[in-house]
């Protein structure tokens, strides 16, 4: 796939201000819980239910996530925010959320 900025067929204003643009939307990151150490505050579900959801205890998980005594996740999206917004509300610290290396 060609990028924008590529693209003779546009103008280089153009090109540049949808590669600028799509770069806004392409920040990869990864989110991590340690479920044994999670108190099931509700806290980070409650700021940030876009990457995460209780399980059946109110132990958080990382939404479409993996777990095995640890919920993981990675994502691409506009929302490292909120994500960065629960990591540092939880009360027990066991949430991290690490910006993958480009």
């Amino acid at each position: 796939m060609i990028s924008p900025v590529e693209d003779t067929t546009l103008p280089s204003s153009v090109a540049t201000e949808m590669f600028h643009e799509r770069g806004k939307i392409s920040l990869k990151y990864f989110i991590e819980i340690d479920r044994e150490g999670c108190i099931a505050c509700a806290t980070c579900y409650t700021i940030d239910p876009e990457h995460f959801e209780s399980d059946s205890e109110g132990k958080s998980k990382v939404v479409g996530g993996t777990s095995n005594g640890k919920s993981t996740g990675s994502f691409e999206d506009q929302l490292i925010s909120q994500a960065e917004a629960a990591e540092s509300s939880c009360p027990v610290s066991v949430i991290r959320v690490t910006k993958k290396e480009q």
